[in-house]
This record gives C-alpha cells, sequence and structure tokens, in this order.
C-alpha cells in the first residue's frame, strides 16, 4: 500500500463500536489463603466484567462477598465468622456488567488483585481489557486471586478517590494531547463533566461516553491522537505519546517507531509491514489483532478507552 494514500475505511466503525462497548471477559475469583480468617473458604465467584472498566468498580461486588472472611481490618468492629455456604445460595454467575452501587463509591476495603496464573500484582490503574491482554495470554475464564492484606511494594496505594482522581487526570491529558493545549481541558473537564464520565465508568455505559466525546470533537480540532503502547512483561513503562492526525499513519509504522529496540525492524520498506516483519513481537488493541495496515486514527476512533487513550499491548515471543 502506498504511504501517500489514505487507509481504506475496512469496516463498519459504528458496528465495531458496539461490538467493543460490549465486550465481557468471564472471571472466576477466589480468596487468597493469606487472607482467609476462616477456618473454610468460600467458593469462587463467576462474573462477567466489562473490557471498559477498572477491577475495583467491576468486581466491587466481588470485594464486599469476600471481605467478611479476611481478618479483621479495623478494631473495635464486631466481627462474625461467615458461613461459606452463604454465598452458595446467592447467584454468583452474571451476564450483566458490575454495577456498584452508590455505598460502593467511597467504602470498599483495602484490596488488590493477583492474576492467578503469572502471580502477578494487578495495577489497579489499568482498564481491565488492558490487564487481560497484558497477563491471561488468552486463558478463559480469567482467574482470579483477591488479597486483603501483604500489599505488593510495586502497586500504588489504592483508594476509590485516588481511582476516580487517575481517571480524571487521564481524561484532561489526553484532551490537551487532542487539542494541542491545556485550555481545551480546563474548558471541557467541568465537574459536571467529570461526574457524568465516572458515573457511565461505573454503570458501564459506554455509549454515553461516545456521544460526551463526539460533543468535544464538534468544537475541538483534533491535533493529535492520544496513545499509550504498554508491554506484557512489565519490564519497561507505559510509553505515553501522541500521533498526528493522519489517515497515512499505521499501527506497523508507529511499532516500528516507538519500539526500535524490541524486535521491531526499522530498516524495512514502509510499503511492506507485514506480520512477517513482526514475527518476535505481538500486539493487542482491545484483544484483538488488528492489521498493521490500519491506519491509527481509524483505530483511536472505534477502540479507544474511556479515557478517550488508544491503548497497544505488545509481547515479546
Amino acid at each position: 500500500m502506498n504511504p501517500s494514500q489514505e487507509s481504506p475505511h475496512l469496516f463498519d466503525s459504528e458496528t465495531v463500536k458496539r461490538i467493543n462497548n460490549d465486550g465481557r471477559i468471564p472471571v472466576v475469583v477466589t480468596l487468597a489463603p493469606t487472607s482467609l480468617s476462616a477456618p473454610t473458604g468460600p467458593p469462587p465467584l463467576h462474573f462477567l466484567v466489562s473490557r471498559q472498566t477498572y477491577l475495583h468498580l467491576g468486581l466491587s461486588t466481588a470485594i464486599r462477598r469476600l471481605h467478611p472472611f479476611a481478618p479483621i481490618a479495623f478494631q473495635g468492629l464486631k466481627w462474625q465468622e461467615p458461613d461459606p455456604g452463604e454465598l452458595k445460595e446467592e447467584e454468583t454467575d452474571t451476564k450483566e456488567p458490575i454495577q456498584p452501587t452508590d455505598n460502593s463509591k467511597s467504602d470498599l476495603p483495602d484490596c488488590w488483585w493477583e492474576d492467578e496464573a503469572t502471580q502477578a500484582p494487578l495495577r489497579w490503574q489499568l482498564f481491565t481489557g488492558v490487564l487481560y491482554d497484558m497477563h491471561a495470554n488468552h486463558t478463559l475464564p480469567w482467574r482470579l486471586r483477591l488479597h486483603f492484606n501483604n500489599f505488593p511494594s510495586q502497586l500504588l496505594p489504592f483508594s476509590i478517590q485516588a481511582l476516580r482522581s487517575h481517571f480524571q487526570n487521564s481524561i484532561k491529558q489526553a484532551i490537551a494531547l487532542r487539542a494541542g493545549s491545556g485550555r481545551a481541558a480546563l474548558q471541557w473537564m467541568t465537574k459536571e463533566a467529570h461526574d457524568e464520565l465516572w458515573n457511565n465508568l461505573q454503570e458501564a455505559k459506554c455509549g454515553s461516553r461516545h456521544e460526551w466525546r463526539s460533543r468535544i470533537t464538534e468544537d475541538v480540532t483534533n491535533q493529535r491522537i492520544p496513545v499509550r503502547v504498554l508491554l506484557s512483561s512489565n519490564s519497561l513503562p507505559c510509553l505515553q505519546k501522541s500521533c498526528l492526525v493522519d489517515r497515512q499513519l499505521r499501527l506497523g509504522g508507529l511499532l516500528r517507531d516507538w519500539l526500535p529496540d524490541l524486535g521491531f525492524d526499522r530498516t524495512m520498506d514502509t510499503d511492506q509491514d507485514s506480520l512477517a516483519d513482526f514475527s518476535s513481537a505481538g500486539w493487542k488493541i482491545q484483544g484483538i489483532n488488528p492489521s498493521l495496515d490500519l491506519s491509527v486514527l481509524d483505530l483511536w476512533e472505534c477502540l479507544c478507552h474511556p479515557d478517550s487513550y488508544l491503548y497497544i499491548v505488545v509481547s515479546m515471543t
């Protein structure tokens, strides 16, 4: 394909957006043995979690159900050993995304998540779909352990307020990159706008998020595309850059330029961004392997996350 030509639209963007918004990951949650205070542990819990939310939001129900089995976290609280059979009477499988109640927004107990297969602590500030692409290696259901103690030093301290602030700052950064100015972020990220986006995130209302982004696009001329690249090995920090709004920029060219030392061939002909040239590495966006010939702008418009960043997960083979 001649780089001087625009990348063709090879898909129905609205259909891709709808499928992406509806993406769910089957998850099995167990309580870590080190967080168990009762003689008998509770049974595993099964959920379908939206790729577009954070684990602490999408699995807030699991946190609340398993917390009574953990050691007492605060002095002065009366505690009674739970009956594991109580969970068996509840419906643990759900076909709907988890929707935290208003109370769950501010009083979730301190906890952290671990990928059972790799025993890797999971960063709470990354979206569920991104974490799955980094750690799960195509395995379904995704098996997670919930911990209420022994916090890993590599994880930032968690709180709902910290998560909300992170989400807000991420959106502001994305808007500033898109508009080429920080003024746009100050103009659009009002308290009302952030409250709307935060509530939509908790309730998995991705359609409302796209409507909000469209309203910004009408008034803000996109100058750049906000992109984040993460390595599944966690060997390097997240690469956060921006790309010029240009449909001639393809995914293969972006990966070649951003990751020159990780097996991507900088000397290859720009007309031949083929899978064979990238045999030493794999990549995922929203759980799929898009063609390297696709425009980065097209991918961002269809597959960006609720904070307006396009997340690309790269793994070495």
